[in-house]
């Protein structure tokens, strides 16, 4: 959320009335935004102040009472309508010059208040898991729950909880067969560049049993890959090959919006047990299905990369996974896929992801028949 100048228009009205505005304004673009705690105080601060010096100077000015011809005021000839609008340029430069720097300042700041910085040591809070007859609630604050997680890309990671649903009892689409998350088109320049149609799932599209979120495999082009204008073959490229040497002892990181998430396994292989353990997650028995890692937003659960026996599943469809007996109960499940390779978690949603978990990505959903 940055600052803008359209609240702050030189008027003519009482400063009562033109701070009112402004909250409106602010009210306004609290809701559409979703600004944090710590830029909205910063923000209001700033236009305020300037809101006021505005009016002070409009206000303070004779010609502002000739001009609504209020009586017993004489019309000074120092006060033209030229000075006046040389005293609203000269401040809306000042505006224009003080909004620049605070901005400057607030795009290297970060972008929630120090409290609300997720921790890196204990103790760390705690997932709820909950159950109604329909849903399963996954109440998190999207931390990493584990000590020191050294991801190296600038981004902070803030806490910020998130209640998701999870559907017990997941919905087919109806006009496709499986919902795409993200298609490879080509390897160029030594990195998998993704389709732009249908174009990759960005955000989260399932959680971990330890709160943390699982993202898709695509990531936009540029940060370690060219973009079309340079020659590029798709704006889009796998997000593991891109950003996978920013990520932590887990696999993960925080995105530009500040949320930690991973986007495959990697940083937990089951063959490694000291990975699972250490990543909070439940450690498998060696010849035996792999434990349960977490929900996709779709309902069905996700698992370790090891079938029936302890043996790597060989049926699994193009969404990663399958249906067999798991604790005597013939359920779909999804695996991450063995060895770690792509698409790193699921291929496709087998069902209809739950909307309000991600509703910039799932609201256009009904397309597939969800």
């Amino acid at each position: 959320m940055y600052l803008t100048f359209n609240s702050l228009i030189v008027s003519p009205l009482p400063i009562p009335l033109h701070l009112f505005l402004y909250c409106l304004y602010t009210a306004w673009d609290l809701v559409n935004q979703s600004i944090s705690y710590i830029f909205l105080i910063l923000n209001n601060c700033v236009n305020i102040l300037v809101s006021v010096l505005i009016s002070f100077y409009v206000m303070s000015c004779d010609s502002l009472r000739c001009t609504h011809d209020l009586p017993k005021v004489p019309k000074l000839d120092a006060c033209s309508t030229k000075s006046l609008l040389v005293v609203s340029d000269s401040m809306m430069v000042f505006t224009i010059a003080l909004v620049v720097i605070i901005n400057l300042a607030l795009s290297k700041s970060q972008v929630c208040p120090p409290a609300d910085v997720c921790v890196r040591q204990a103790p760390y809070k705690n997932v709820t898991i909950t159950t109604d007859s329909t849903y399963r609630y996954v109440t998190t604050s999207q931390c990493p729950p584990y000590q020191n997680p050294q991801w190296t890309n600038p981004s902070v990671a803030c806490d910020r909880e998130i209640t998701y649903k999870i559907p017990l009892h997941p919905k087919l689409p109806t006009a496709v067969k499986t919902i795409p998350v993200g298609e490879g088109l080509k390897v160029w320049n030594n990195i998998l560049y993704l389709k732009e149609d249908p174009a990759p799932i960005f955000g989260a599209m399932g959680v971990l049993l330890s709160g943390v979120n699982i993202f898709g495999v695509g990531s936009p082009c540029g940060y370690s890959s060219r973009c079309p204008e340079n020659g590029g073959p798709s704006k889009y490229v796998d997000a593991v090959e891109s950003e996978g040497h920013t990520t932590d002892q887990c696999g993960g990181h925080a995105d530009p919006h500040h949320t930690y998430h991973i986007h495959s396994n990697t940083g937990f292989n089951s063959s490694k047990t000291g990975g699972r353990k250490n990543c909070q997650l439940p450690v498998d028995d060696p010849g035996k299905h792999s434990q349960l890692l977490g929900w996709m937003f779709d309902g069905f659960g996700i698992y370790g990369q090891f079938s029936e026996d302890g043996k790597v599943p060989t049926d699994l469809d193009e969404c990663g996974g399958h249906t067999h007996s798991i604790n005597g109960v013939s359920v779909y499940h999804y695996h991450f896929p063995y060895p770690s390779k792509f698409p790193w978690t699921i291929g496709c949603f087998k069902g209809c992801p739950e909307a309000s978990n991600n509703p910039h990505e799932y609201s256009g959903f009904t397309k597939y028949g969800c």
